[in-house]
């Protein structure tokens, strides 16, 4: 997949899903660098930037919702890296949800986190939602 699809396609579902989400009451935290293959599932919750590392496997189980924290300065709004797998475990029906931590709160808005980059070509991504996200950059915005 292109990154002007993948572009394409983040900005479609950008504007999805206004009604304040329901990610359960359990959140684990993550940030950093991971350290080895690693499975997210359920609701994550970003509280810093994170990283995939070469060689390495990120795997996010069908349903889990990945809540980036707040940022209001917009060069601080996080991302995630991937310079290795992301293998993201989507069904039609069971979507991987990447949002903002407001949206359970309702005042989720645009740009709340900065993006999701993917910088090589192992990657399973499918049916999977990105909400909330984007960034301002030498006066461009990029949603």
């Amino acid at each position: 997949m292109s990154m002007r699809t993948i572009g394409a396609i983040l900005a479609m579902v950008l504007v999805a899903g206004l009604m304040p989400l329901d990610v359960g009451a359990t959140m684990t935290p993550v940030s950093g660098t991971i350290g080895s293959d690693t499975t997210w599932s359920d609701s994550v919750q970003v509280t810093g930037n994170v990283a995939v590392p070469a060689g390495l496997t990120l795997t996010i189980d069908p349903g889990t919702v990945v809540l980036f924290d707040y940022k209001s300065s917009e060069y601080d709004r996080l991302r995630m890296t991937v310079d290795g797998t992301l293998n993201l475990l989507s069904a039609p029906a069971n979507e991987v949800t990447f949002t903002s931590i407001r949206e359970s709160s309702g005042t989720q808005g645009r740009g709340d986190w900065g993006y999701l980059r993917i910088r090589n070509g192992r990657n399973d991504i499918h049916d999977c939602v990105f909400k909330w996200g984007g960034y301002r950059r030498d006066g461009i915005s990029t949603y």
